[in-house]
């Protein structure tokens, strides 16, 4: 029997939310090393990575997966069509996976 997760264990893949994501799509994007960066935030709670995505604009950042706002043709986890979308709103339909590279 399986279980429906991903080679590495990663369950619930396909999801009803769009997941924003690091995106190649613009500069921004490019700039990202890989960088885990270090645990410290800012005074205003963001990240002090120098080549992470900037959370207050979503430059450097879009969007995969299906989401339940989306038509049923585009709810499938391998879904790319907001990849260039870097609108940094909260909406219902979008969410995060938080994953970290294996030590």
């Amino acid at each position: 029997m399986t279980s429906g997760a991903t080679y590495y264990g990663i369950m619930e893949m396909g999801g009803n939310l769009n997941e924003r994501t690091v995106t190649l799509t613009d500069p921004e994007g490019r700039l990202f090393n890989g960088s885990l960066g270090n645990g410290v935030l800012t005074t205003a709670g963001e990240a002090d990575a120098g080549t992470w995505a900037d959370p207050t604009t979503g430059d450097g950042t879009g969007l995969r997966g299906g989401s339940w706002e989306l038509s049923w043709s585009y709810a499938r986890t391998a879904d790319r069509l907001q990849v260039g979308w870097n609108d940094p709103g909260r909406w219902a339909s979008r969410g995060i996976r938080g994953v970290r590279q294996a030590p």
